[in-house]
């Protein structure tokens, strides 16, 4: 059995990774909270057994953009909202930039993923 830990500034994520064919997935190993700036009231819990295969990345381009980068925390709670559907798509994306914001993440890296996120999206809401 894989066990990751990854450290954030927000919190610690603990991982255990699994392989499915070509696929790899990691299921949280504890519930990570997610607090919304511009709505304090607003928690979203992504829950312990949640399986997400973080950013969507070809395991062949981790090299170059790792699924374990800063941006992980965006891509769990984003990849639950897309799958839960209990927001709308919008709400669901601007979330994933208020992730990446708060992990300091540069504006041109926000800006490209949220191109992606976008353009390739859809197909993922329209199958969770």
């Amino acid at each position: 059995m894989n066990h990751l830990t990854v450290p954030f500034k927000e919190q610690e994520f603990i991982f255990k990774m699994v392989r499915r064919g070509d696929e790899t997935f990691f299921i949280l190993q504890q519930d990570i909270f997610f607090v919304l700036s511009f709505h304090q009231k607003w928690i979203i819990r992504v829950p312990k057994g949640y399986e997400t295969d973080l950013a969507s990345i070809p395991r062949i381009l981790w090299p170059l953009i790792s699924p374990f980068d800063e941006y992980a925390l965006g891509s769990i709670v984003h990849d639950y909202l897309y799958d839960s559907k209990i927001v709308s798509r919008w709400i669901a994306d601007c979330v994933f930039i208020e992730a990446m914001k708060r992990s300091e993440i540069s504006f041109l890296k926000i800006v490209l993923f949220f191109i992606a996120i976008r353009m390739f999206g859809r197909r993922y809401w329209k199958n969770a």
